[in-house]
């Protein structure tokens, strides 16, 4: 973010590329890729403020991945959707009238507003199909910050919507190099797609910069060539080193060698309640509210959060933000590398306060809508819990910062299970696991779900290792449900490694289904038809196949798990297709 009074100077070539890429996409009414890739600081989102700016009648949506997102998958397309359906995401089914329900339920079920789940396709799917509807009458520019944090299903969505939108649609994603190592074939050469590499401003550009900030302040020459020599054409250093100058004087000695150095020196710089202000803003992360800091600040600041805050807009520090909330005010740090300056001053043992006391105000500002910040609030606690480890100890506070972090994440990670975002579940499993005090009655059932994720990862061996375990410690206390379905779970790991026969699997089956059958596990009950429909099909009888995965399919149902219904369905329709029977038949199996 910028000063919107910066110029817009040397990146007339990058703003023109961008330009007759949404050109081209309106021509060919067909959906284009620009990433752009930069150094922090370096002028990317200067850039792509002077695209909005001139859009003409283009619309645009804005969705930001989040530095600390491990595991929260979709959250670009929660604050997109916010832009487009306000609080209601349910209301997004009035913009495509074809397939209101279908896209409805994809949407809401990977924002947090249902109860329900979708999978990858499914939800990749609801997700073009709402990105042509907004295209429809006017392009579309869908803008995705930070892509380097994404996770791999977020930018298997982004891939997917290249390859398959038919509308006028300009992606921008925006991101720093590191993006190129966890995606090496996102450069790869493809139909529509053009990568954008920011290089540092030229010296005339730097300079042409520095004198329209510079406005009557009165700078020595030989700063400003020691600041222009420091800045290396990042336009970022070059605006908050004439910042701190305008708050103090300045010799060449004290300019910092490095943009984290020129960024901590000015939080250093700062009156003690502004500082208090902006380490308890870096908190909540680079948005942040002010009823949040409130909640945060020093008994004797809190009074003047507003002054203060007003102070830092003024030091070009933070910069006023749409709310997340009704009734709240919010506000953005201009550069992520600014948060991560103010948040580096706090101490350990203050940062696990802040963290619970904000996962506190959040839950309870959040109200209903809790369930759409399960991960980032299971996240606040975490931090809070894990540095308290840090500090010493574990006393029965921090046991139950790890139970309600352990908790929230678990949930969050069961439901990407369902919706089969295995990176994002097992990364949430494990730090649910990790902080879960020893003996919680939620860890066996979290285990199972981790296994299931690590399963279609096909990270077989820690699966197996796993669920091992879980079976003798549930058959140790006499935990029937849990055993069994780790039994289960287990075998049909061992068929996918062929270590267990189809007869053995069939046996089993039988036994599961005495077993689960009087304490009416539907659930473990569908696992074990689904089990039964496996060895049939290494048997290959398709009648068979077909017979279990309709009984998985009831007793799914009725466990509510649409995951286990969703592939008990898939199954049926699999085995119709392979059998002996007519296509009439088939066909009215299918339907």
């Amino acid at each position: 973010a910028r000063r919107l009074d910066s110029p817009f100077v040397g990146r007339e070539p990058e703003l023109k590329l961008l330009r007759d890429q949404l050109a081209g996409c309106v021509a060919e009414r067909a959906c284009g890729l620009v990433t752009v890739l930069g150094a922090p600081g370096i002028g990317k989102s200067r850039l792509i403020e002077e695209l909005i700016a001139g859009r003409g009648e283009a619309g645009f949506v804005v969705g930001h991945c989040l530095p600390y997102g491990d595991g929260i998958t979709y959250w670009p397309l929660v604050e997109i959707v916010k832009q487009i359906a306000g609080g209601d995401a349910h209301s997004v089914a009035t913009l495509v009238p074809e397939d209101s329900e279908l896209v409805a339920q994809g949407i809401t079920a990977v924002v947090g507003q249902s109860e329900g789940a979708a999978s990858p396709e499914e939800t990749f799917w609801a997700v073009r199909k709402l990105f042509e509807a907004l295209a429809r009458d006017r392009p579309l520019i869908v803008v995705l910050e930070d892509l380097e944090w994404a996770e791999p299903t977020f930018l298997d969505l982004v891939e997917y919507v290249l390859g398959f939108a038919s509308a006028p649609i300009l992606l921008v994603a925006v991101a720093r190099p590191d993006l190129l190592e966890r995606r090496p074939s996102w450069t790869a050469p493809r139909p529509n797609s053009t990568l954008l590499v920011l290089k540092p401003l030229p010296e005339r550009e730097s300079e042409s910069l520095f004198d329209h900030l510079l406005e009557s302040a009165d700078v020595q020459p030989e700063l400003r060539v020691r600041i222009l020599e420091a800045a290396e054409g990042n336009p970022l250093f070059v605006e908050q080193m004439l910042a701190m100058s305008a708050e103090s004087d300045l010799t060449e000695s004290q300019i910092p060698p490095t943009i984290q150095a020129l960024l901590a020196a000015r939080i250093d710089r700062l009156e003690p309640d502004e500082r208090a202000v902006a380490e308890r803003a870096s908190v909540e992360g680079r948005l942040f509210h002010r009823g949040g800091v409130v909640e945060l600040a020093p008994p004797h600041v809190r009074a003047r959060v507003s002054a203060q805050l007003l102070i830092l807009v003024r030091k070009d520090l933070i910069q006023p933000r749409q709310a997340e909330f009704l009734g709240e005010d919010a506000f953005w740090f201009k550069h992520n590398l600014i948060r991560d300056a103010a948040y580096a001053g706090i101490p350990k043992e203050l940062r696990s306060e802040l963290h619970e006391r904000f996962a506190n105000w959040l839950e309870h500002k959040a109200g209903d809508r809790s369930r759409e910040y399960e991960e980032i609030l299971g996240y606040h606690l975490e931090q809070a819990y894990r540095y308290r480890r840090e500090l010493g100890p574990l006393d029965s506070r921090a046991r139950e910062l790890g139970r309600r972090a352990g908790e929230l994440l678990g949930r969050a990670g069961e439901r990407a299970v369902s919706r089969l975002d295995v990176t994002a579940a097992i990364n949430l499993l494990d730090r649910a696991l990790a902080v879960l005090p020893d003996g919680h009655p939620g860890q066996n059932a979290l285990q199972l779900a981790l296994c299931d994720a690590l399963a279609e990862a096909g990270e077989l061996q820690r699966g197996t290792r796993i669920l091992i375990q879980v079976a003798a410690a549930a058959a140790a206390t006499n935990d029937l449900t849990i055993a069994w379905r780790a039994r289960i779970q287990l075998a049909l790991m061992q068929q996918r490694t062929n270590t267990l026969s189809s007869n053995d699997a069939l046996r089993l089956v039988e036994e599961a289904l005495a077993a689960l059958t009087p304490i009416g596990d539907d659930a473990g009950l569908a696992i074990a038809w689904q089990l039964a429909g496996q060895a049939q099909n290494l048997l290959g009888d398709m009648d068979e196949v077909r017979a279990a995965m309709q009984c998985a399919l009831g007793h799914a149902r009725r466990a509510g798990n649409v995951r286990l219904e969703t592939e008990s369905i898939f199954w049926i329709g699999l085995s119709a297709f392979l059998s002996d029977r007519s296509v009439s038949q088939s066909m009215s199996i299918c339907s």
